[in-house]
């Protein structure tokens, strides 16, 4: 997925002017949280993508790491999927543009996410 993280950052970055950082997490455990919270403090969203449910995946424990330092970003954005089981077949291209994990998908989501925590 992090080829798909890196399309969306190229179109966030040239067509709407957004600065962006992108951290790879291969692994859930153990986590250091120390470079998430230095972005939360850097950015005014974050931003946790995942090829699997956002059900107690990354974005909760990034949730649950930002909380306990007391650090509460303008917005937060769990992309991902959502309580489903999928019975949809086809490539991993077809089936990441079908649940909106591929980058254009990804960058039209985030640019979403800020114009509705602008209003």
């Amino acid at each position: 997925i992090l080829s798909e993280v890196t399309k969306a950052v190229e179109i966030l970055e040239r067509k709407f002017n957004l600065s962006c950082s992108i951290f790879s997490v291969h692994t859930l455990k153990p986590f250091i949280p120390d470079v998430l919270i230095e972005a939360a403090k850097k950015h005014e969203m974050v931003v946790s993508v995942e090829e699997h449910t956002v059900l107690g995946g990354l974005g909760s424990l990034l949730l649950e790491n930002l909380s306990d330092k007391n650090i509460y970003p303008k917005k937060f954005l769990r992309i991902g999927l959502n309580q489903c089981f999928s019975s949809i077949v086809g490539s991993q291209t077809y089936l990441r543009k079908h649940f909106q994990i591929d980058g254009a998908s990804i960058a039209t989501r985030v640019v979403e996410a800020i114009d509705g925590a602008n209003r």
